[in-house]
Parts: structure tokens; C-alpha cells; sequence
């Protein structure tokens, strides 16, 4: 927008930038020539904090949101409610069960790290062990 000699709608003289979630992995602070750098790949600025794969990323905020329903609801929870969470929790079930299967089958060993397995498997225990009120999944939805 100040590139173009464009004025913002809220009249702001300064330049906005929001900050992804990937800035949890840098921790200094760097050159434009250093982050371009960072970029197509001639040095690296990330930190040592151990990075999950996006899939593993994606795969926990999916299991947050599912026992986040399953406290809003409680014991109050109708049958059309469960239904709806336990078609969720299936689903989430039925994706860790097909990465398991490509990262066996070693399609995705080297894109996917080492972990990758046992961090699938931690994500299913912890779907097995959800209950919504007094009933637990497992006696709901036969896996």
C-alpha cells in the first residue's frame, strides 16, 4: 500500500505485519539478506525447538477442539451432539489409520521424519480414552 503511494483506510503511517505461526521456530533478529537466505535454503536461522510436522500440527488442534465440545456439552450432551462428535472423532481415527498405512507402506518415511509414527499413535490413545458425559466413545462407535 506506502509502496504504491496508496493511503490506508484507517490512516495508518506505519506498515502492519502479522506474524505467522512459524515464528515460534526463529528466535533473533535477522536481516532481510538473512532471512532470504533462510529461504532458499544457503543458511539456516531457526531455532533448536523440535518442529512437528504440519499434519501432527493440524492433526492436535483437531483433537483440542473435539475435547473442547466435549466439556462445552458435558452430561447435558443430546444424542444428535454425540452422534456429531463421534462421527468426528471417527473421522480423525480413520486419517490417523490411513497416514499410519502410507508411512508403513514407506511412501512417507523421508517427508514425514521418524516420529511421525509414534506421535499418530500417541494422538489415537488419546481419542480412544475421550468419553463425552457418562458414555465413553468406544461404546458408541466400534472402532
Amino acid at each position: 500500500v506506502l509502496v504504491h503511494n496508496e493511503i490506508p483506510e484507517h490512516r495508518l503511517t506505519a506498515v502492519a505485519i502479522c506474524p505467522g505461526p512459524n515464528l515460534a521456530y526463529f528466535s533473533g533478529v535477522f536481516s532481510l539478506r538473512q532471512m532470504v537466505d533462510h529461504i532458499y535454503g544457503r543458511t539456516s536461522v531457526l531455532n533448536a525447538v523440535p518442529r512437528a510436522h504440519m499434519f501432527i500440527n493440524e492433526l492436535e488442534l483437531y483433537i483440542n477442539y473435539l475435547k473442547t465440545e466435549i466439556r462445552k456439552y458435558g452430561k447435558t450432551i443430546t444424542a444428535r451432539q454425540a452422534d456429531h462428535l463421534c462421527d468426528f472423532r471417527s473421522n480423525l481415527l480413520e486419517g490417523i489409520r490411513y497416514y499410519q498405512q502410507l508411512f508403513s507402506a514407506g511412501q512417507l518415511q523421508d517427508f514425514l521424519g521418524r516420529q511421525f509414527p509414534s506421535q499418530l499413535a500417541s494422538f489415537r490413545d488419546a481419542l480412544s480414552a475421550l468419553a463425552v458425559g457418562d458414555v465413553r466413545f468406544n461404546s458408541i462407535v466400534p472402532e
